[in-house]
C-alpha cells in the first residue's frame, strides 16, 4: 500500500465530504451507499480494501463537520444535529452565524483530538468494557425514556404553574402521547421486511428525513422570517470556561454514545445539552459539535479495533459485507492518523462552506431556502427509491411536526429508535407487532 495512494484517498474523501454534505439532506438520503456502489469504477489501487477504508474514514470525518451547515444555517438537521436549529436561528438573528458555526466546528475538532488521545483506550480497554456493559445495558433505554418523558413533564409543569397558560397544561399530556405515537411508528419501520414493495435502507432514509429534516423547514414556511441579516464581528470565545465546560460535557455525551449500544448521536446530544447551563450558549455549541464527531468518527473507528471489530454506525454496516478489514495494530494506527488529518482539513473546509452558507442566507430569503430543500429532498426520495416511499416521508413529517405544533420538545422524535429497542430487550416486541396487526 503506497503512501501516495493513502494521501490521495484521504484528500479525496475529505474534500468530497466537506463540499458535498453541507447540502441539506444529502447524508440522510444515503449518498454513502451511492458512493460505495461507484467505487469499483476507479481502477487505481481501489481493489485494496485498506484504501477504501481510508477514503470512507476521511469521508465520515468531513461529513460530521459539513453537517453543521444544514442545521445551523438552513434549519435542516439530522438526528445528531437536531439541537443546533434553535441556536442557529438565534445566531442568524444576531448577525454572527459564521462565528456560531465555527464554534460548533471547534467542538468537532476537539472531538477528533479527544478520539486520537483515546486510541490506546480503544485498543486495550474497549472490548472488555463493552462486554461488561452488554450484560447490563438493557436498562439504558428504559432509563433514558423515563428521563426524557419525566424531564419534559416537570418542565411543562413548572411553566404551567409559573405562567398559568393553557398551552403548558396541554403539553403535559400531549408530550407522552406524541412520544408513544412516534415510537409505534418506529416499531412499524423495523418491520419493513414484511412489506415487499419497500426496502430497509429506503424506509429508514425516508423516515429520518421526514422526522428530523422536514419539520423545521415546514415551520419556517408557516412563520417566515425574511429580514435581511447583517454579519457582526464577534469573537468565537469570550470566556475560557466555555471551552472547558463544553469539552467536558461533549466528551461525556460523545463517549456514552459509542459505549452504550442503545445511545446514538441524537440521544448523546440530548444528554450533553442537559449538562450545560442554559446561559452558556458557546459551551453548548462546542459540546454539540463534539458529540456529533465523536459518534460519527468514533463509531467507525471501532470497526478497526485489533482482533475484534465492532459494527456501529451506517458506514461500518455498509462496508462490512463487502470488504474485510485487516485488524492489526498498524492498520488501526493508520486509520487514526487519517482521522486526525481529515479532521484538521475539514475544519478549514468548514470555514469556507460557512462563509458560502452565510452569503446564501443573506441574499436569499429563508422561506425560499426552505421551499428549495423540501423540494430537493422529495425529488431525491422519489427518483432514488420510488413513489411508495413518499408516503413514509410525509407520514414521518407529520409526526415530526407534532412537537412543534403542541409546544413539546423535539427530542420526542428519538422514540422512533428508543421504543423498538426497549421492546426488543423486554421481549414485548412480538406482542406489540401482533396488536398492531403485523403477523
Amino acid at each position: 500500500m503506497e503512501i501516495s495512494n493513502i494521501l490521495i484517498a484521504t484528500l479525496l474523501g475529505t474534500v468530497l465530504g466537506g463540499f458535498l454534505f453541507w447540502i441539506p439532506g444529502i447524508r440522510l438520503l444515503s449518498i454513502f451507499g451511492i458512493l460505495l456502489s461507484q467505487v469499483s469504477i476507479v481502477r487505481w489501487s481501489w481493489s485494496d480494501p485498506e484504501i477504501i477504508f481510508v477514503f470512507f474514514m476521511a469521508l465520515t470525518v468531513s461529513a460530521s463537520f459539513a453537517e453543521i451547515i444544514p442545521a445551523f444555517f438552513f434549519g435542516a438537521p439530522s438526528a445528531s444535529t437536531l439541537f443546533l436549529v434553535v441556536p442557529g436561528r438565534r445566531y442568524l438573528n444576531k448577525g454572527c452565524s459564521y462565528q456560531g458555526s465555527m464554534t460548533v466546528g471547534t467542538g468537532s475538532l476537539i472531538g477528533i483530538f479527544l478520539l486520537v488521545a483515546a486510541a490506546p483506550f480503544f485498543i486495550y480497554l474497549y472490548t472488555p468494557l463493552f462486554k461488561l456493559i452488554r450484560l447490563h445495558y438493557h436498562w439504558a433505554p428504559g432509563i433514558l425514556i423515563l428521563y426524557m418523558i419525566g424531564g419534559e413533564f416537570i418542565f411543562h409543569l413548572r411553566q404551567a404553574f409559573r405562567f398559568k397558560r393553557r398551552d403548558e397544561y396541554r403539553a403535559l399530556f400531549i408530550a407522552p402521547v406524541i412520544f408513544l405515537l412516534i415510537g409505534l411508528f418506529g416499531v412499524i419501520l423495523f418491520q419493513s421486511r414484511q412489506f415487499v414493495i419497500v426496502g430497509r435502507q429506503g424506509t429508514l432514509s425516508s423516515a429520518f428525513a421526514g422526522l428530523f429534516l422536514l419539520p423545521p423547514l415546514i415551520r419556517r414556511l408557516i412563520y417566515p422570517n425574511n429580514d435581511k441579516l447583517e454579519e457582526a464581528k464577534t469573537t468565537v470565545f469570550s470566556k475560557k470556561r466555555s471551552g472547558i465546560l463544553g469539552g467536558i460535557a461533549g466528551g461525556i455525551g460523545g463517549f456514552l454514545s459509542i459505549l452504550l449500544p442503545v445511545v446514538s448521536g441524537g440521544p448523546g446530544a440530548l444528554i450533553t445539552g442537559h449538562l450545560i447551563p442554559r446561559k452558556n450558549e458557546k459551551a453548548f455549541l462546542i459540546s454539540q459539535g463534539m458529540v456529533k464527531t465523536i459518534y460519527s468518527a468514533g463509531a467507525f473507528l471501532l470497526f478497526f479495533i485489533p482482533t475484534m471489530g465492532f459494527t456501529r454506525g451506517g458506514t461500518a454496516m455498509m462496508l462490512r459485507p463487502l470488504y474485510h478489514a485487516n485488524r492489526h495494530l498498524q492498520a488501526f494506527l493508520l486509520i487514526v492518523a487519517v482521522m486526525l488529518i481529515s479532521g484538521c482539513l475539514s475544519y478549514f473546509i468548514l470555514n469556507i462552506t460557512s462563509r458560502l452558507a452565510r452569503g446564501i442566507v443573506r441574499k436569499i430569503t429563508l422561506r425560499t431556502i426552505a421551499t428549495s430543500i423540501i423540494g430537493f429532498v422529495t425529488a431525491i426520495i422519489l427518483f432514488r427509491y420510488g413513489p411508495e416511499y413518499l408516503l413514509i416521508l410525509f407520514t414521518a413529517a407529520c409526526l415530526g411536526s407534532l412537537p412543534l405544533v403542541f409546544g413539546c420538545r423535539r427530542s420526542n422524535t428519538f422514540s422512533v429508535m428508543l421504543v423498538p429497542i426497549l421492546l426488543f430487550m423486554m421481549g414485548w416486541h412480538q406482542p406489540v407487532i401482533n396488536f398492531l396487526g403485523f403477523f
